[in-house]
């Protein structure tokens, strides 16, 4: 046996010895050792130093039969993996090799990282692994994780894995070699902390997070590798065995305490990973310093040391890169709260961490802010509750009593006593105001609520006696019914009067800030400055948590406006976070049938409807429609706003004419009920247009486009989010039925006004892209139609993930463009790619994906492959008359174009198909250019003339 077969056979047989039951483990290796009473008394002596839990022992031994094998990974070079070349070898570890690769097909330039299970490691423990990473890459989309493309076994036996490429350095490299500041290295790990919570939300724990891991690319996007020890949460699992190897794999430099001690390993482990990560970034340094050059040196410090405050590391270190006065603005900038967030995040004990990586990337976030910061030192009164909790008999439940009895008293007296005055002359107010006069007699039209609070403003003005917090309270309150009333500048400036009133006389945490922030923050949702409305709503909730409880009743109401702007701002990943804080809150607070839980559910049902979970969004939807129909008495703008969603979903699975009838139902409820500034009426009658194009009735899509954008104007005025989307919608239905004259105005003020509202590209803006670029390619300015397609590819791609349907429809039209331009391989491949995107979901029949199969067929026909377009055209329009009628727009469509593959493959009877097709898609196109002469559409500026005004 040669030295390399040796060491693989001693890692093969340690491997598998750690599976085996400790009480039988010694007679299963004398059994496996056979008669090499050598070998049996080498990984006796191996496994009891190994029981000191270092792990070191197990990856010496796998590095160095990696090491001995190397010269056989190298033949690897020029092999095909799958449609893959392997071309370089570009990292190895212990968990597998790593080549670069790239297309076998010259004609597809293409570069993927194939992942390989080294030779010495194919035993059972090592593939098992390898397998399981390649499940829990396959359940990730997330923008700062690296993407799995594809994955299987050569025919060696070799397991693989085939990701995406990134051409780019580690992310220690990367702040070094760009010499980013403190800022500018918090925002990077902000977005790794995004990608870690991100696979928490899908239950895996990543366990060795560390610079290696984490590749930054040529835009500065931060990217996590590797998930070879990545663990899956099991919440039977509650005991897992710390003696299986996969347990116990870790990178000691980086490791949390729990996992050196092969304690039970939860979220906590990855929260000291980032805060590991964190401080090497900032430092230059580990928090730690080793007795001596040995992991298990290491491991002792990590369990026994304090670590070194960041700002202390940096004045102590010897290092050549950085100067002495580098060291002193370090130290400095360390100093106080990054100090305290990395302590936190690196603190022994995982329940004494941040409670989840969202916690430490809100801290973060605060402190970048400068704003105050969550994570607190150890206070006088946290010693004392640690004290009490270890000696709560010898100290006795009368003393503790009596102390909490003390401070409760002594706070809660004065709030009363404030609360008390400030309700007393707020009555007063109100009362004086509608008693003084008769107030019908002031009004011969009969007192409304306008002409009321009218007079409420100016007895405010005129009051000079009203203490701040009661002058605070007033204008709060005018300024929610002002808001109602679609007054939004006059409640702005009354409702950010009653903030600043109370930080100047309470400051800016006081519990009297809550209303008027929450009010504050309602407005600037409706003026889509969403950007303040997230800071507003932060504040919101740390009161709400601060005054009220982290469950509680106001904790929900925060955390379902900080959901609302999420969902406005099109942040998935917020609506995730949010949505699932406010529903579980409220289910904890509620009865089950109160109407609070009905709304989380529905916040809940609308995010993953966004992601295309439809099953799952219908399951939330059920709960909330249970809860209102057990309500005494139906609210009907709440059950309106239902039936709007699951609008949605009928639309979304292709159910048009129940989508049809469900908002039409929710516009009839909204019309009877609601007022003239009714917010979500316009969004149904947009989303009933919607559908209604979809089905095949473009009159009345028209007809209901037409009277939606002037609505929407009435109610958020013509510079805003929702006035830009319904403008959209519009565009990109004209360019749909040949009116590229009537919709490049109307998709360009879109545009303008998406720019105008927000800062940064907002994911609402693809469609007017798409739209435009559909213009400028029936014009032949292809490099324009071009720019702007992959402008909405990357928003939607960063939005809503790589796979989602709106992401591969972004892909279908650059797919267009190319067949417009006559490439019709590269037409193909992406063609091909997005189908098959779509068959790995299970959902190959979805409306998206049937686009993408028609345009495939046409491809295939300007190829010369008639046949093969036959084929996939007769698909195309079986599905598509699954969904539409046969004189649907698209289904013509689809016929005409089978019915020329079909003659153009011999099949002469199908001439007759081919001109029956033609005369009714010129039938149709007639039916159009009527239809717009019946209903013109008016120029822009009338069009976004508010008529209500």
């Amino acid at each position: 046996m040669t030295d390399d077969q040796r060491w693989a056979r001693i890692n093969s047989l340690m491997n598998a010895a750690l599976d085996q039951p400790e009480a039988a483990r010694d007679a299963w290796l004398k059994r496996e050792c056979g008669d090499d009473v050598e070998l049996l008394e080498e990984i006796r002596s191996l496994l009891a130093f190994d029981a000191e839990k270092t792990g070191g022992v197990r990856r010496s031994i796998e590095a160095l039969a990696g090491e001995l094998s190397s010269s056989a990974e190298s033949t690897y070079i020029g092999e095909r993996v799958g449609s893959y070349r392997i071309t370089e070898k570009i990292a190895e570890g212990g968990m597998g090799i790593v080549f670069l690769a790239e297309h076998a097909a010259d004609d597809f330039d293409q570069h993927v990282a194939i992942k390989l299970l080294p030779q010495n490691r194919l035993d059972e423990t090592a593939s098992r692994r390898f397998v399981e990473e390649r499940r829990i890459l396959a359940g990730l989309s997330h923008p700062n994780i690296a993407r799995l493309i594809d994955g299987g076994t050569l025919a060696s036996g070799v397991p693989f894995i085939v990701m995406e490429y990134i051409d780019g350095h580690s992310i220690d490299a990367w702040c070094r070699d760009n010499a980013l500041d403190n800022a500018e290295i918090i925002s990077l790990v902000a977005q790794v902390c995004d990608a870690v919570q991100y696979a928490h939300r899908k239950l895996i724990i990543h366990r060795d997070i560390k610079p290696a891991n984490i590749i930054v690319d040529r835009q500065g996007v931060p990217k996590l590798l590797d998930f070879g020890i990545a663990k899956l949460l099991d919440p039977g699992d509650e005991q897992p065995d710390q003696t299986r190897a996969e347990n116990r794999a870790l990178t000691p430099m980086y490791a949390s305490p729990e996992q050196i001690e092969g304690l039970p390993i939860t979220t906590a482990a990855d929260v000291y990973g980032v805060g590991m990560l964190l401080y090497r970034l900032l430092t230059g340094q580990m928090p730690y310093a080793p007795t001596g050059p040995t992991p298990r040196d290491l491991e002792l410090a990590i369990l026994s040391q304090t670590p070194e405050k960041p700002s202390a590391m940096v004045a102590t270190q010897n290092n050549p890169q950085h100067d002495a006065r580098w060291q002193r603005q370090q130290q400095k900038a360390l100093r106080g709260e990054l100090d305290t967030i990395l302590l936190t995040a690196l603190r022994k004990d995982p329940e004494r961490r941040y409670g989840s990586v969202a916690a430490l990337r809100e801290d973060l976030t605060r402190f970048l802010e400068h704003r105050p910061i969550v994570a607190r030192g150890d206070s006088p009164f946290y010693v004392l509750k640690k004290f009490l909790r270890r000696h709560r008999w010898p100290v006795g439940f009368a003393t503790a009593g009596l102390l909490a009895a003390l401070l409760i008293a002594s706070y809660y007296t004065a709030r009363l006593q404030v609360e008390r005055d400030t309700a007393k002359n707020t009555a007063a107010f109100f009362a004086e105001l509608f008693e003084a006069r008769d107030p019908y007699r002031r009004n011969k039209d009969g007192l409304t609520v306008e002409t009321l609070m009218n007079e409420g403003i100016t007895k405010l003005e005129e009051d000079e006696t009203l203490s701040p917090l009661v002058r605070a309270r007033l204008l709060t309150t005018i300024a929610l019914v002002q808001k109602n009333l679609g007054q939004i500048d006059r409640a702005d400036a009354m409702a950010s009067e009653a903030l600043e009133l109370v930080e100047t006389t309470e400051g800016r945490s006081a519990p009297e800030a809550f209303n008027p922030l929450g009010v504050l923050m309602r407005i600037r949702i409706e003026q889509a400055r969403y950007d303040d409305a997230r800071e507003l709503g932060e504040r919101f909730l740390a009161v709400a948590r601060d005054v009220y409880g982290e469950t509680s009743m106001q904790t929900a109401q925060a955390t379902h406006q900080l959901w609302l702007v999420a969902y406005r701002a099109g942040i998935y990943d917020d609506m995730v976070r949010w949505g699932e804080q406010t529903y579980s809150i409220r289910k904890a607070v509620y009865d089950h049938n109160d109407m609070a839980i009905a709304t989380g559910a529905n916040a809940l049902g609308i995010t993953y409807w966004r992601e295309g979970e439809l099953e799952k969004a219908s399951e939330f939807y059920a709960e909330s429609a249970r809860i209102q129909n057990a309500q005494p008495e139906r609210n009907d703008m709440q059950y309106a706003s239902l039936l709007h969603n699951l609008g949605l979903i009928y639309n979304d699975s292709g159910r048009y004419e129940e989508a049809i009838k469900t908002y039409r139902e929710a516009i009839g409820i909204r019309k009877a009920s609601g007022t003239e500034k009714d917010t979500v009426l316009p969004l149904t009658m947009y989303s009933l247009a919607h559908s209604l194009n979809q089905n095949g009735d473009r009159s009345a899509a028209h007809r209901m486009f037409l009277e939606t954008v002037p609505r929407q104007v009435a109610v958020a005025g013509p510079e805003t989010h929702m006035v830009a989307y319904a403008l959209s919608g519009q565009g990109v239905f004209l360019e749909s039925i040949n009116a590229p004259e009537l919709a490049r105005p109307i998709l360009e003020e879109s545009a303008r006004v998406f720019a105008t509202v927000f800062d940064e590209p907002h994911a609402d803006l693809a469609a007017t892209w798409i739209g435009l670029a559909y213009i400028a390619m029936n014009d032949g300015e292809y490099a324009e139609a071009r720019d702007l397609l992959q402008r909405a590819l990357k928003i939607r791609t960063v939005s809503n993930g790589p796979d989602s349907p709106s992401t591969l429809r972004a892909q279908t039209a650059l797919a267009r463009l190319e067949f417009e331009r006559g490439d019709f391989t590269t037409a193909e491949s992406i063609l091909s790619e997005i189908l098959a995107t779509y068959g790995k979901g299970a959902d190959a029949e979805h409306p998206f994906a049937v686009e993408a199969m028609t345009w495939l067929g046409r491809t295939r026909l300007r190829q010369g492959n008639a046949a093969g377009a036959v084929s996939i055209l007769e698909q195309a329009l079986k599905l598509g008359l699954e969904r539409s009628s046969a004189g649907h727009v698209e289904n013509v469509q689809r016929r005409l174009w089978l019915a020329e593959a079909r003659v153009a493959s011999g099949h002469s009877d199908a001439r007759d198909d081919l001109q029956r097709a033609k005369g009714e898609l010129a039938a149709i196109e007639a039916e159009w250019k009527t239809m717009l002469a019946e209903f013109p559409v008016p120029p822009i500026e009338e069009l976004l003339v508010d008529d209500a005004a």
